[in-house]
């Protein structure tokens, strides 16, 4: 069966903009109040909480910039066109401009490939973000007020253990590691030299395939997020989006702060992402 075109993440239950259960507490001055609340989280590390509390002030500073006009949606698709040749459509939308270019910059310095094209599109209620399997195009919803919500979003996503990371930037960069992801996939396939008969054999499109219930799904569940273990693809975008946003420093950059965050540990987790990068699904669905 073939599967949609496009890698979606989230959906209506955990994605809802207007049914955020800790509003006002997602700012710094009242963080101490979610503070208490993250680690009394079993889902939350320690971790998890430094990430949310830089990514609540990177927000924050973000949106100032915005609100006084520092930050221009056009200017950034020109810059990003000159720079990284990416083609963008942000409608005038300064915040999804800006989250794009900070990470197309996390892709420059880590030196992974750029998307074809990013916008800002209605891509279905609930989905916050797509990325396509053969075009590598990555579309963040319209349906979102992100100068206001992301953050809200990305929290209590975490807090439900649906997504692996509470870091604002979570969303473009999942759907940025999708592209880097489908780009090796390509590479493999073509120096194999052996095109798929039918659609479904195509190495990309297993890589859709649900995961079965069992102990994998469940090790990544516990490891990565609930939605990472929907499918290897997912597996991959939760858990290297989760890696890149813990290591991002605390700045207006918000580059990371080395070139070693993909260094394997040795933890069964690792080596089945490993399985996932390499297109090497057959043992898994």
């Amino acid at each position: 069966m073939l599967v949609n075109s496009y890698i979606k993440l989230n959906n209506n239950q955990h994605n809802n903009k207007n049914n955020t259960n800790f509003k006002g507490f997602y700012t710094s001055k009242n963080f101490y109040k979610l503070e208490k609340q993250l680690y009394n989280n079993p889902n939350i590390t320690k971790t998890d909480v430094t990430t949310i509390k830089n990514s609540i002030e990177a927000f924050e500073a973000l949106n100032r910039a915005i609100n006084k006009g520092k930050i221009s949606a056009n200017q950034i698709s020109d810059q990003m066109m000159k720079k990284y040749n990416i083609p963008t459509e942000f409608h005038g939308d300064a915040f999804v401009a800006a989250s794009a270019a900070l990470t197309s910059n996390i892709m420059k310095k880590l030196g992974l490939v750029q998307p074809n094209s990013v916008s800002k599109a209605f891509i279905g209620d609930g989905i916050a973000g797509m990325c396509g399997i053969f075009t590598r195009d990555v579309r963040l919803s319209s349906s979102i007020n992100w100068a206001k919500d992301a953050q809200d979003i990305a929290i209590n996503d975490k807090l439900s253990n649906f997504s692996s990371s509470g870091h604002f930037l979570s969303t473009p960069v999942h759907e940025y590691m999708h592209s880097v992801h489908m780009n090796n996939l390509t590479d493999i396939q073509k120096k194999d030299k052996v095109q798929p008969l039918f659609p479904q054999h195509d190495i990309r499109l297993r890589g859709g395939q649900n995961l079965p219930a069992g102990n994998i799904k469940q090790t990544i569940s516990q490891n990565v997020s609930n939605y990472g273990s929907t499918k290897p693809v997912e597996a991959f975008a939760e858990f290297t989006s989760k890696i890149i946003c813990d290591n991002l420093n605390n700045d207006k950059q918000l580059l990371p702060k080395d070139y070693t965050i993909f260094k394997i540990f040795g933890q069964p987790v690792d080596y089945i992402i490993r399985d996932f990068w390499s297109g090497n699904f057959s043992k898994y669905v």
